[in-house]
C-alpha cells in the first residue's frame, strides 16, 4: 500500500508540474495575442497628454483589460491548445486525486487525508465537467461515507443529498428524452447507486433525529425496487431485506422517542 501512495504521489507532482508550466505558456501567450490585438487596433500609438492625466490613465487600464478579456473570449489556436492541453492534465489530477482519496479511505483509513483528496478531486471535476456530472456524484458519495466514518452526520447528509440531486436530475433527463437509448445495465447501475444513496442519506438523517426523513429515504427504495407479482418487494433480495430493518430501526427509535415525551 505504501508504494501505490508513494506511486499516486509521485503522479500527483508530475501532474501539477506539467500544469504550472502549462499556466505559464498560456499566460505568455495571452500576452502575446493581446498585444497583438493592441498593435493591430492602434492602441499602441502615441496619444496626446490629457489635461487629466489621471483619467487618461485610467481610461488605458480599461481599454487594457477591454483587449484582454476579448483575447480570453476568442482565443487563438496556439491560447486554445495550451488551454486544451491544461484541462485535460487537471482531469487526470482529478482521476488521480480520487484513486489516492480511496487509497487512503479503504487500506489506510485515514480518513482526513481521504477527505482532503476527495474534495480536491471534487473541486476540479466541477470546474470541467460541470457540477451535473456522473463523476461529480461519485465523488460527493466518497466524501459523504468518510463523513459517516468520522461521525460527522449533518455533512454526510449534505453530501448525499447533493449526490442524489445529481442521480435524479440525470433520471428525469432520460425520462424526459425517451428516443434517446440507453443501456439496460447503464440504467441498473444508476438505479443501484440512487438506492445506495438513498440509503446512505436514510441512515445519516436517522444519527440527526430526522426519524421521517429518514424513514422517507428507506420508503423511497421500497418503492422503486423491482416488485413480485403482487407487488411486493421480493423476499429473496438481500439489500431490501436490509433496507427494511434499518427502516424498522428508525420507527424503533422514532417510538422510543415519542414515548419519553
Amino acid at each position: 500500500v505504501s508504494l501505490e501512495i508513494k506511486s499516486y504521489t509521485n503522479a500527483l507532482e508530475a501532474y501539477k508540474a506539467g500544469i504550472f508550466v502549462l499556466s505559464k505558456a498560456e499566460k505568455n501567450a495571452l500576452w502575446k495575442a493581446t498585444n497583438s490585438m493592441q498593435k493591430h487596433s492602434g492602441s499602441n500609438e502615441r496619444r496626446p497628454i490629457l489635461h487629466n492625466g489621471e483619467m487618461q490613465q485610467e481610461r488605458e487600464a480599461s481599454n487594457s483589460q477591454r483587449d484582454t478579456s476579448e483575447v480570453r473570449d476568442s482565443p487563438n489556436e496556439d491560447l486554445q491548445e495550451i488551454r486544451e492541453a491544461k484541462i485535460s492534465v487537471e482531469l487526470h489530477l482529478a482521476d488521480t486525486l480520487n484513486c489516492l482519496g480511496y487509497c487512503h479511505d479503504s487500506k489506510l483509513l485515514e480518513y482526513d487525508k481521504s477527505l482532503k483528496a476527495y474534495k480536491e478531486s471534487l473541486s476540479l471535476y466541477i470546474r470541467h465537467v460541470g457540477r451535473f456530472h456522473k463523476m461529480v456524484s461519485n465523488a460527493l458519495h466518497n466524501m459523504g461515507a468518510i463523513h459517516v466514518e468520522l461521525g460527522q452526520w449533518r455533512q454526510a447528509a449534505s453530501c448525499f443529498r447533493q449526490c442524489l440531486a445529481i442521480l435524479k436530475r440525470k433520471q428525469e433527463k432520460e425520462r424526459a428524452n425517451p428516443h434517446i437509448e440507453t443501456a439496460d445495465s447503464s440504467q441498473d447501475s444508476q438505479q443501484s447507486q440512487m438506492a445506495v444513496t438513498l440509503q446512505s442519506l436514510g441512515n445519516s438523517l436517522a444519527e440527526l433525529g430526522e426519524y421521517d426523513a429518514s424513514i422517507a429515504c428507506f420508503q423511497e427504495i421500497i418503492n422503486t425496487v423491482k416488485t413480485t407479482k403482487d407487488g411486493e418487494p421480493p423476499l429473496n433480495d438481500p439489500f431490501t431485506g436490509e433496507v427494511l430493518s434499518q427502516m424498522a430501526r428508525v420507527h424503533l427509535k422514532q417510538a422510543s422517542k415519542l414515548s419519553r415525551a
